[in-house]
């Protein structure tokens, strides 16, 4: 079978943080929760709020006034507009993304290193929130998806089995499927990018 011909017209990089999707107003919520929340010092090893803060030695004061943050939510959302306007721009027939899942979609009995789907379609859903989350950050996580309903996005399963094949052929250790676990839909480093290229299909 002769291979698909395909040229890259466009590569960007984003983050995908909760923060993206909050307001201003919300931003001043992203403070540390110990004990629920894992802190680690500059070499890895865990700390506490106090020992960071003492290890900064004051640099970061004046940081974080509302002014700051009104400044720095707006250049955000200006970046994520013109992310948007460029992937509508590019006209493209494939999107492939990379993304890591957090433990979101693949748990401790199977955490593949590497992982391509290649079923006909994937799920964007609202998915169901960790309990270790406050209901204002819970919020936040569901604006990745579309507000109680569904959407199936086409996938380009032709490239991404022909992707499999590549990568099986140069020595990776690959995983793949074609359905997500648990029926839930994909994780928010995808769905943060699905949201910026929805318009585009």
């Amino acid at each position: 079978m002769k291979a698909p011909v395909a040229e890259v017209v466009l590569a960007v990089g984003a983050s995908h943080s909760p923060m993206l999707n909050a307001t201003v107003e919300e931003w001043s919520r992203f403070e540390p929760r110990e004990p629920t929340m894992k802190l680690l010092d500059r070499e890895g090893n865990p700390s506490s709020y106090e020992a960071l803060v003492q290890e900064a030695g004051g640099r970061f004061i004046g940081e974080y006034t509302p002014e700051k943050y009104a400044a720095r939510h707006a250049a955000a959302q200006a970046a994520l507009d013109r992310l948007s306007a460029k992937i509508r721009a590019a006209k493209l027939d494939a999107l492939v993304i990379f993304g890591d899942d957090q433990k979101e979609l693949f748990l401790e009995d199977n955490l593949p290193g590497l992982l391509v789907y290649c079923g006909s379609t994937v799920p964007h859903t609202m998915r169901p929130p960790k309990r270790e989350w406050v209901d204002w950050f819970a919020a936040i996580q569901n604006r990745y998806y579309v507000a109680h309903g569904r959407i199936d996005f086409p996938v380009e399963h032709a490239l991404a089995r022909h992707l499999i094949g590549h990568l099986v052929d140069h020595e990776f250790d690959v995983a793949v499927c074609d359905r997500l676990p648990r029926d839930e839909g994909e994780g928010h480093a995808f769905a943060s990018t699905s949201g910026c290229s929805a318009s585009s299909r």
